[in-house]
């Protein structure tokens, strides 16, 4: 699929003005459009690249606090693609919290600590590409897809928190 219509599939529903851009967005879409007819292999691979492939950060010192799960699993989400999610304080999770863009499950050590300290059960993935996730490319769609297989694996969900491209997705619901 070409990276334009991914975006278009991804981000239909958004159309604010921040989506719009100012002065700088409307120069870097320009840029793109001429770099499409001058090089456009080139292109078409940098814009994926760019737009789909998060940048995973190697030997992260928070990785640690995911032995400290009580619950480590992995679930499919399409063939060939399998994510890792952890559960903290039981079994039958009543919290899921959804990472950002270039994020992971390993980040929310803080705020997983204080959930399970106020008796919630919490779960955290790592979606496609995230993580200790499988895959090299992720988007939008592929967070709504872990969303809600573990929405439907877990009928205990009451809650989902999300920050930045985890959150944006929440907004829709």
């Amino acid at each position: 699929m070409e990276y334009r219509d991914r975006i278009s599939l991804s981000y239909k529903q958004y159309d604010g003005p921040e989506f719009k851009g100012g002065l700088t967005l409307k120069c870097f879409r320009n840029f793109v459009r001429v770099a499409e007819v001058i090089l456009p292999t080139y292109t078409k691979k940098m814009m994926g690249d760019l737009i789909f492939k998060p940048r995973v950060k190697k030997n992260d010192p928070k990785d640690k606090f995911l032995k400290t799960a009580d619950v480590t699993d992995t679930f499919t989400l399409r063939p060939g693609v399998d994510c890792k999610y952890y559960i903290w304080g039981g079994k039958q999770p009543d919290v899921i919290l959804v990472h950002g863009w270039e994020s992971k499950s390993s980040h929310f050590s803080t705020l997983i600590k204080l959930l399970v300290e106020k008796n919630h059960c919490v779960l955290a993935f790592d979606s496609v590409a995230h993580g200790q996730s499988e895959g090299k490319q992720s988007d939008l769609l592929d967070f709504v897809g872990c969303i809600q297989q573990l929405h439907q694996k877990f009928n205990s969900i009451g809650s989902i928190i999300g920050y930045s491209f985890g959150g944006l997705r929440l907004s829709t619901q």
